[in-house]
């Protein structure tokens, strides 16, 4: 089950490409009116993605406690921690491993994101063309290096579409295979309830 806060909903489709994979993601309720939200992907199938993603899910961590007082963790700190821990393990032949991590002011409906080596998220606006929110960021777990956050203002009726690598290797209609596709579909679906939109985003 994913958290409930008034104003916000979620949709999830997860098809793994095996009978373990190495996708997956959390949505995390860190106090009244925040989120925190990931997608990650670590490249490659079957058991030895599927146990880094036990390692990496206990390593991204959104709000860090001290005393009776927190602090919620920027995007691109969450980022880097979760690398330099992952270097500081030294796995052999260690998966590339990308993820896009979001914390979410519900009230301000405020965005704020960074992104490691991820496919861009696909922002759907109440009104207009979806975007590709395009930034630099570096895959986790290959060198130490620091990330970026982005920081974005949503609307009542926006929309924000995280996917992995499959998605955008594949051809909807008549659209040539790629990222075309995957934008023309969320354009052909976008005016479907949310749970409706992303089943048929995953199956057409």
């Amino acid at each position: 089950s994913l958290p409930s806060i008034a104003g916000v909903r979620f949709a999830v489709h997860y098809r793994p490409h095996a009978r373990v994979g190495g996708d997956f993601y959390d949505v995390v309720r860190l106090d009244e009116k925040h989120l925190g939200f990931y997608l990650a992907d670590a490249m490659g199938h079957g058991v030895p993605a599927s146990l880094l993603t036990i390692f990496v899910k206990k390593g991204v961590r959104g709000k860090e406690i001290n005393g009776k007082s927190y602090r919620l963790i920027p995007p691109a700190e969450v980022l880097y921690r979760l690398n330099r821990e992952l270097l500081e393990q030294q796995l052999p032949d260690l998966p590339f491993i990308t993820m896009i991590y979001a914390l979410f002011n519900c009230e301000t409906r405020t965005l704020q994101f960074s992104r490691a080596g991820h496919p861009y998220p696909v922002y759907v606006p109440q009104a207009g063309k979806p975007v590709l929110w395009q930034m630099d960021g570096s895959l986790l777990g290959v060198f130490e290096t620091k990330f970026q956050t982005q920081t974005r203002q949503l609307s009542p009726g926006d929309r924000l579409i995280l996917y992995t690598d499959g998605m955008d290797a594949a051809a909807f209609a008549d659209h040539p295979v790629g990222l075309g596709s995957l934008l023309a579909a969320i354009e052909a679906y976008r005016e479907l309830p949310l749970d409706e939109m992303v089943d048929r985003l995953a199956t057409d």
